[in-house]
């Protein structure tokens, strides 16, 4: 049995949402192409 990592932790601002309908399997879709456009919007990000 696999011993349990006590030093596990959820990401920070971590979402998790079920895609319920045909709609909101669209527009989680559309997140995942669309999202890399916007990181250069994004202060946090450093590339």
């Amino acid at each position: 049995m696999p011993e349990i990592n006590s030093n596990f932790a959820w990401q920070t601002r971590f979402h998790d949402h079920i895609a319920g309908d045909f709609a909101s399997c669209h527009r989680i879709e559309q997140y995942i192409q669309n999202n890399p456009g916007n990181w250069k919007n994004d202060e946090m990000y450093e590339w």
